[in-house]
């Protein structure tokens, strides 16, 4: 008698990455978002304070593209934001936020505060996740000043950088556009030294106040998330050239609040770019003109060693003495041409380089334009097939003109290659066009590469917002950039990050075995070239240094029931980690694609394989519960079936992984029973989300997962799949209202009341209990259990709430809000004063009366006698600054009320029992 059969065959397929050349197929795409590149899994992004605003609504946005359907998650931990979405294939998706939330802090509406001294912001970082390969770009659109950035994954991520930016042009005095550098945290624990480089008078105010001077350094430890903002302090201040040094790799993103390009060419524009590794420079860089200018860009050109000479288009423009520092010295400023003419030119060195440029403002040749920073590509860095897409979404916030200069290699008689094509992803669908039909004009860079070919440019503009992809023989770069009214943005499309400094051509090597129940586990590991000879030890020579891993991913859009665990590792530091590739439901078959990568680009698949026949079989609409709030349940329908026309199967129980309560299984199956063929059992399983009274809100919700299975009469456990739920809550935050000063009788004020939901989830209000003086009323919405008031994520609801005193007094009720939300406060304090109507000026009781203050005291003289019981004083605002109780009925009384201020008060006395108020000048 046959209990259980599984007819298992495993494949494993090993297969370099680069020689995947065929019709589009998922391995075409998989090709294209490996290596080491601007595709990736985890990005740690951040934007420094710009000009203010919130115009438009949300301005700081976040594009997101993939070649597929994959879940991307957003994280702000600092400010609790989490947002899920999931890619379109090839298509772009969009994040967007207030400047309070995407910058650390905000410099006011126009420059007008000062910055706060360069610190650390702990958790402040966005984090962006995805299952599989995606790209990511961030970009400001805050309305007359934007610019935005390719960001860089986490395993291309460096330990050495030098900063590009520009220099402050704002008086310092009651504006402030200082340079400004972001240094993320990738990893925790990691200790970064920054020197501060500029020019010799540079300053940087650090957080305990003292002052950083130019060739000065501080050192500060940042975890993963941290970001480290520093800002240059003064007129013409300018962090450009500084060092920054880590023992873990960090992200940097480094530009200006709002900078003059050149320094006196209005007008400003936000600048922002993702600073390259040093380990990603190059020798040899092309740069292309931007369009319609009739000047040259600025580009700023850095040296990783002292003593680096450079030239232009093969003529000698300059020696860099030192590697960073200082202006002339530590990195060079100036036209991308010598004679000031826009062309492409070729910036070249006998030492590693790094060339950034900046396009001028519009007041340096009249053209509409504004300006933007952009980091330019070495020749090594360049692609074969590029995929990129535009900063914005087909009917949302877009800039007016989008453009990509495209750098490539022509034929040997100066015309564009057939192969180099081009085409707008729409639907999935390719539809190449040779790029020569649809450029007419491209110039030549200097120099020949081979075969008498030389690189040349081409401008393309593109109609649309959307993703697009490139191909081609021989290696391109794609920049992007465009202009909206004041507003323009540049950076690169897409590029290789590999590590230039090494010539690496081995890919990291897999090795692995399989268990009985086929799950796959091994070591990756990154491997020195060998060169063939022996050495006087008797070893083999290497020939290169191995650069260390880069990524080790599981590629989920192409795999099936398999999922991946890995030992965690610090990319170009670490050359191995261990993996184990778990298979989730025994009873089907499983595929794995599994790519690893190392920092050189060198890459490598494995596809495993497992073919299973299976005899039992859980069949189900979905395993996931959703997202319930606390206190609820969801259940979930299932049926087991012994799918053998001819066997038993004698089977325990139907069982959970995970020993959690919130995961039920209703109506299991008795002991030791025996499944007939063809049998079948339905049953339900219940997620039940705990309350939130009964732990740590932070333990209550979230993701839970638990895997449901069958435990035989051998006692072998088999899982079928992986059951899902997620708990979230909204959260209720009310505002108080201080109505302050009010003559009694006057006609009613009106604030509001303001219910928020900070959650992520919608929050439903389904009662008020308000307590307090009758003087105040709420114009409260009837509400109920059965029909709540529904506040969506991030919304709010307005409470018109209304104050008529009768007579003097301060006044006060509270409005409490009845909601499934979890609290931070639910509470509305509602206070408000009242001021009497009579208000004497010089007479009393057919007298004159006089009010004096000495500094100490204030004194009330009364021509007549008078039976004073009261006196309070109150700032314009309503505040008590002095009370007292008191019986006099001299003409005189006086009581100390010492530190008032210069300024205008009042005065309350109760006079004869009436009380009365008059404003008095100190």
């Amino acid at each position: 008698m046959k209990h259980f059969l599984v007819f298992i065959s495993v494949i494993a397929i090993l297969l370099p990455l680069s020689s995947l050349k065929a019709e589009e197929s998922d391995m075409d795409k998989l090709s294209l978002l490996l290596g080491a590149s601007n595709a990736g899994t985890e990005f740690l992004m951040t934007f420094h304070p710009g000009w203010g605003g919130n115009e438009p609504p949300n301005p700081i946005r976040i594009y997101v593209a993939s070649l597929f359907k994959t879940k991307v998650t957003l994280r702000i931990p600092a400010l609790d934001i989490t947002i899920v979405k999931e890619t379109i294939p090839n298509d772009v998706i969009e994040f967007s936020f207030t400047q309070e939330e995407a910058q650390v802090y905000h410099n006011g509406a126009a420059g007008t505060i000062k910055p706060p001294p360069s610190q650390v912001w702990e958790n402040r970082a966005i984090i962006v996740t995805a299952d599989d390969p995606i790209i990511c770009y961030g970009v400001s659109r805050t309305k007359h000043t934007s610019d935005g950035y390719m960001a860089l994954p986490r395993n291309v991520l460096g330990r050495d950088y030098q900063i590009a930016s520009f220099a402050d042009p704002a008086n310092n005095l009651g504006q402030f556009f200082p340079s400004y550098t972001s240094i993320v945290g990738a990893y925790d624990n990691t200790s970064v030294k920054f020197k501060l480089g500029g020019f010799e008078s540079m300053l940087v105010i650090m957080e305990n106040g003292d002052t950083l001077r130019a060739g000065e350094s501080m050192t500060r430890t940042l975890n993963i998330g941290d970001v480290w903002l520093i800002a240059g302090v003064g007129k013409l201040g300018d962090l450009t050239g500084s060092n920054i040094n880590a023992d873990k790799p960090v992200a940097v993103i480094s530009g200006n609040y709002c900078s003059m390009i050149p320094t006196k060419a209005a007008a400003c524009d936000y600048i922002i770019e993702q600073e390259l590794p040093i380990y990603n420079w190059g020798k040899d860089y092309l740069v292309a003109s931007v369009i319609e200018r009739r000047k040259a860009s600025i580009v700023k050109i850095f040296a990783a060693e002292d003593n680096t000479k450079f030239s232009f288009d093969d003529i000698p423009a300059g020696t860099i003495q030192n590697a960073g520092g200082f202006l002339h010295s530590g990195y060079i400023e100036m036209r991308a041409t010598l004679d000031s003419i826009p062309k492409p030119v070729r910036i070249s060195s006998d030492k590693t380089i790094n060339v950034v440029l900046f396009n001028p403002g519009q007041a340096d040749d009249g053209v509409e334009s504004d300006p933007f920073q952009m980091q330019i590509l070495p020749i090594g860095q360049y692609q074969t097939d590029a995929i990129f897409n535009t900063p914005g979404i087909r009917g949302g916030l877009a800039f007016r003109e989008n453009y990509i200069n495209i750098v490539f290699m022509a034929n040997a008689d100066g015309s564009i290659p057939d192969d180099l094509k081009f085409t707008k992803v729409i639907d999935g669908g390719l539809d190449w066009t040779p790029l020569k039909n649809l450029i007419t004009d491209a110039q030549p860079f200097y120099g020949e590469e081979k075969d008498g070919r030389q690189y040349y440019a081409a401008t393309l503009k593109l109609d649309f917002d959307g993703v697009y992809r490139m191909t081609a023989y021989e290696p391109f770069a794609v920049y992007s950039y465009g202009y909206d009214s004041y507003d323009s943005y540049g950076f690169p499309a897409s590029g290789m990050l590999l590590d230039m400094s090494s010539k690496d051509i081995v890919a990291p090597e897999i090795k692995y075995e399989v268990d009985e129940n086929f799950n796959i586990s091994g070591i990756v590991r990154d491997v020195s070239q060998l060169s063939g000879k022996v050495g006087k030890d008797g070893d083999e020579v290497q020939e290169s240094q191995a650069t260390g891993l880069s990524s080790v991913k599981l590629i989920n859009a192409l795999s099936d029931n398999y999922k991946l665990d890995n030992t965690p590792f610090i990319p170009g530091i670490d050359n191995e980690t261990s993996f184990q590739l778990k298979v989730i439901d025994k009873s089907k078959s499983a595929k794995a694609i599994f790519a690893v990568t190392d920092r050189r680009g060198n890459d490598k698949i494995v596809e495993f394989n497992i073919v299973a026949s299976p005899i039992l079989n859980l069949v189900f609409n979905t395993a996931n519960f959703g997202s319930l709030k606390s206190g609820k349940f969801v259940e979930l329908e299932f049926i087991l079936t012994n799918q053998d026309t001819n066997n038993t199967v004698p089977i325990n129980s139907i069982v959970l992984e995970k020993n959690d309560l919130q995961f039920e299984i209703m109506n299991n199956i008795e002991a030791n029973r025996v499944f007939q063929a063809g049998e079948q059992h339905k049953f339900k399983v219940r997620f039940s989300a705990r309350n939130m009274n009964e732990d740590d809100i932070k333990n209550i919700e979230g993701a839970f997962s638990n895997q449901i299975g069958i435990e035989l009469a051998n006692g072998e456990i088999h899982y079928f799949s992986t059951l899902s739920a997620a708990v979230a809550n909204p959260r209720v935050v009310v505002s108080g209202i201080d109505f302050t000063a009010q003559l009694e009788g006057e006609p009613a004020k009106s604030e509001f009341v303001v219910i928020k939901n900070l959650g992520i989830v919608d929050m439903l209000v389904t009662g008020f209990e308000v307590n307090g003086n009758p003087e105040f009323t709420f114009d409260l919405p009837s509400v109920s259990e059965e029909k709540p008031i529904t506040i969506r994520s991030g919304r709010e609801y307005r409470i018109k709430t209304s104050f008529v005193p009768t007579e003097p007094g301060d006044y006060s009720a509270t409005m409490k809000v009845i909601s499934d939300a979890y609290v931070i406060n639910d509470v509305a304090q509602i206070r408000g004063l009242a001021i009497p109507a009579i208000v004497i000026d010089d007479k009393l009781e057919g007298g004159k009366f006089a009010v004096n203050y000495d500094g100490a005291a204030i004194t009330f003289r009364s021509e007549h006698d008078a039976t004073i019981s009261g006196m309070k004083v109150y700032d314009l605002n309503g505040r008590t600054l002095f009370t007292s109780e008191l019986t006099n009925s001299v003409n005189s009384y006086s009581a100390a009320v010492p530190g008032l201020t210069s300024g205008i008060y009042l005065l309350h006395l109760k006079i004869n029992g009436i009380w009365m108020s008059k404003k008095i000048i100190i």
